[in-house]
């Protein structure tokens, strides 16, 4: 049961340890908007689309500067995950990747096939919700299997604007597109 006070500190005021743990997460929409995007406007197959990210996590990606540095600036917050996010993100020996190394993600390569192969399906049911649901609640957090099967993409109407001549579509609230937009 989500309770209201559920990212509150002892302060009544939200609190950002609580929003950076598992207790934070909501679920995930992105594999849903993309196929929905798909779904509506796709003219390729959905596999053939996905494979070139496959192809890219199983081979690696070399890191930029900022990458690296995101990265090796997340290792705290990271440590606190008890479903080995280090072993994932970082190497072997537990240092951080270095610009320029190659960073490879066996993890990744197995997700995208499993939508690859079910759509959005492949990431909101089955193997990847299993192991979603599971490594969010033993960090704590209330995403269950139903949230995830649930999830729909929501489709809204574009906030539009117009810039130097050109129309631009935006995300309605509560994006803060209608900021960039008003900028």
């Amino acid at each position: 049961e989500v309770k209201p006070d559920l990212l509150l500190g002892a302060d009544g005021k939200v609190s950002n340890d609580k929003v950076m743990s598992f207790k934070g997460v909501t679920v995930p929409g992105t594999v849903a908007g993309l196929y929905e995007a798909h779904r509506r406007f796709g003219k390729l197959p959905w596999g053939k689309l996905v494979q070139p990210t496959i192809d890219l996590a199983a081979k690696g990606v070399v890191m930029s500067d900022d990458e690296a540095s995101a990265l090796a600036g997340r290792k705290t917050l990271m440590a606190k995950d008890p479903n080995g996010a280090l072993k994932v993100y970082f190497k072997k020996d537990g240092s951080a990747y270095k610009p320029g190394d190659v960073f490879k993600n066996p993890d990744l390569v197995w997700t995208l096939k499993q939508i690859q192969a079910r759509g959005a399906d492949g990431f909101y049911k089955g193997p990847v919700a299993d192991k979603l649901v599971a490594g969010i609640q033993a960090g704590g957090g209330i995403i269950s299997k139903a949230d995830l099967a649930a999830y729909k993409a929501n489709v809204l109407e574009p906030i539009w604007s117009d810039y130097r001549g050109y129309h631009i579509a935006y995300m309605p609230p509560t994006s803060a597109a209608s900021s960039v937009a008003e900028a």
